[in-house]
């Protein structure tokens, strides 16, 4: 039998399951072991929307500083791909849209606001599946993309605190 680990959104915490009946959250998923999971529906826009709000924090001063790049993707090999091992049609890693949707805000000239209100219209139609791990995880990634260059400056700051308050503005259930 090959065992997988996968993130149980919504409940914060992994699940040990077989191969066939792989769950993350509600959803089943079905896949062959070899390259992970299909990714579940609401894998993508999570993690896109969470690579908005990065970018948000990132960019809040006018500019994204390479140090802040590159905090980012350790974040995401160190942190973000462990947690589950969901993959698209192509065999991307579901964490990757993260990066590819960080990438894109940047390459399009995205203002951090713009960024944070995509995140924030995400977060608002499903809070539910913001449980108390994944919140504890976006927090302490937001922090640490604030402070990988020169420190957590003013416009950072004010990013950090209103994620802060629209987690509270939202509690959860």
């Amino acid at each position: 039998m090959v065992v997988a680990y996968a993130l149980k959104i919504g409940a914060g915490s992994y699940s040990r399951v077989d191969r066939d009946q792989l769950r993350i959250g509600w959803q089943r998923v079905d896949f062959d072991g070899s390259n992970g999971p299909d990714m579940p529906d609401i894998l993508r826009p999570l993690y896109a929307n969470l690579g908005h709000l990065f970018y948000s924090i990132a960019a809040s001063d006018g500019t994204v500083a390479p140090a802040e790049v590159m905090k980012l993707k350790a974040l995401l090999r160190t942190q973000w791909m462990p947690l589950e091992n969901s993959r698209d049609e192509f065999r991307t890693d579901a964490a990757h849209y993260i990066d590819i949707a960080f990438d894109h805000a940047h390459d399009q000239g995205m203002s951090a606001d713009d960024a944070f209100a995509r995140f924030e219209d995400h977060f608002r139609s499903d809070p539910a599946l913001y449980d108390v791990g994944l919140r504890r995880m976006v927090r302490e990634s937001a922090g640490a993309i604030a402070s990988s260059f020169a420190g957590r400056n003013r416009s950072e700051v004010r990013q950090l605190v209103t994620l802060e308050l629209l987690f509270r503005e939202q509690p959860v259930a």
